[in-house]
C-alpha cells in the first residue's frame, strides 16, 4: 500500500472514530459501536476507537465484550492508563477483582500519581475483606489529590 493511501485510510479511520465520539455524546450508543466498528476495520490499529468502543460496551453493561476491546486496545497502545484503569473497572463489575488489581497496577506503574487508578485499587481490596491495603490505597489517592470527600469518607468508614 502507498504512503498516500495510509494516509486517506488514517483520515478516514478517524472520521468514524469523531463521529462515534459524536454518537457516544448524544446517548446514541448503537450508532457510536457502528462507527468504532467501521474506524476499526478500516484502521484495526486505532486504539482510541478500540477504546472508545470499550467504554460503550461498559455503559451498556456488558463486561464480557468491553474486555476484548480493551484487551485489544491495550495490545496496540499499552500506555494508555485510561485504558487499564477502564479494563480494571470492567474486570471490577465481572467480580474478577485479582485481574482488576493487575490492571490497576499496571495505570499505576505508568503512571504513580493517577489518583483514579489508587482508588479504583483501594475499592477493590476493600471489595475483597482487604481493608488495610484498601486503606492504603486511599490514603495515597488522597495524596495526590486531597480534595476527594468520597475517599475521606470511605476511610472514616473503614476505620
Amino acid at each position: 500500500m502507498s504512503k498516500e493511501r495510509d494516509e486517506d485510510t488514517s483520515e478516514d479511520a478517524e472520521e468514524f472514530l469523531e463521529r462515534g465520539k459524536k454518537a457516544h455524546d448524544s446517548g446514541e450508543y448503537d450508532e457510536a459501536i457502528r462507527c468504532y466498528d467501521r474506524a476499526t476495520s478500516i484502521d484495526p490499529e486505532n486504539s482510541d476507537a478500540w477504546h472508545n468502543k470499550g467504554w460503550i460496551y461498559m455503559l451498556e453493561v456488558e463486561y464480557e465484550k468491553a474486555i476484548r476491546c480493551f484487551d485489544r486496545a491495550s495490545s496496540i497502545d499499552p500506555y494508555n492508563k485510561e485504558t487499564w484503569n477502564n479494563k480494571g473497572w470492567a474486570y471490577y463489575e465481572e467480580g474478577k477483582y485479582n485481574d482488576a488489581i493487575k490492571c490497576f497496577d499496571k495505570a499505576i506503574s505508568i503512571d504513580s500519581n493517577d489518583k483514579w487508578a489508587w482508588y479504583s485499587k483501594g475499592r477493590t481490596h476493600e471489595k475483597k475483606g482487604e481493608i488495610e491495603e484498601a486503606k492504603r490505597c486511599y490514603k495515597k489517592s488522597l495524596s495526590i489529590d486531597p480534595d476527594q470527600p468520597d475517599i475521606k469518607d470511605r476511610l472514616i468508614d473503614l476505620n
